[in-house]
């Protein structure tokens, strides 16, 4: 790659930088999952359910990369889809949380395969992800740089900045597991992911 094209990357690596961090810290969706397969599976099932959510992350950033987000932004119709499907996903998943809660002392045994599989589905599916793929990478891509590039070097940043917060999360919450996993702890966790991931897909819904 020239100099030319390098600076360009760069300069796009460095406005995104603070925008990245901020989005990550920020709680969402994907933190909530990782907890719960960490309660539910301890450290391995937190790892796994972090390397699904960051996937999906990696994925929406291929996606516009490759040229969705061009298509998307032009479709309204399919925009709003999108949006509904994520939607959908979220109060389908804050559902079951909320049902779990009613029976917190039921140890349903969290799988390596469900940890890392549902945590993917949130990460593709989860409206909040969508939005910064597609209206807000496109944006950190200065005149000059090569767009694809770009694209794909702020979303392999925003995936490995996301696998790192979550993966501290994984290692305080594995610290206090004790605490969650009795009766009431179980019912907290699963009382405050279920009505915030519902909350969120019907306020997608409504801003749809």
């Amino acid at each position: 790659m020239s100099t030319t094209r390098v600076v360009p990357v760069n300069a796009s690596l460095l406005a995104f930088l603070p925008v990245a961090v901020f989005l990550v810290v920020t709680p969402g969706v994907n933190n909530l999952v990782v907890i719960g397969s960490t309660v539910g599976g301890g450290v391995r099932g937190g790892a796994l359910a972090t390397a699904g959510t960051s996937l999906g992350v990696l994925a929406w950033a291929v996606a516009v990369a490759l040229g969705l987000g061009a298509l998307v932004t032009a479709s309204a119709t399919l925009w709003v889809a999108v949006q509904w499907a994520g939607a959908g996903w979220l109060v389908v998943l804050g559902a079951r949380s909320l049902l779990k809660a009613r029976r917190p002392t039921a140890d349903e045994g969290v799988t390596d395969r469900r940890s890392f599989a549902g945590a993917l589905a949130t990460g593709l599916l989860n409206p909040r992800a969508g939005v910064v793929a597609v209206a807000v990478l496109p944006q950190f891509v200065v005149p000059g740089a090569p767009v694809a590039t770009t694209t794909l070097v702020l979303g392999l940043v925003w995936a490995g900045l996301a696998t790192l917060w979550n993966l501290v999360g994984v290692a305080l919450v594995a610290r206090g597991r004790r605490l969650f996993t009795g009766p009431v702890g179980r019912r907290v966790v699963e009382v405050v992911a279920g009505l915030v991931m519902v909350l969120t897909g019907v306020s997608v819904v409504l801003g749809a």
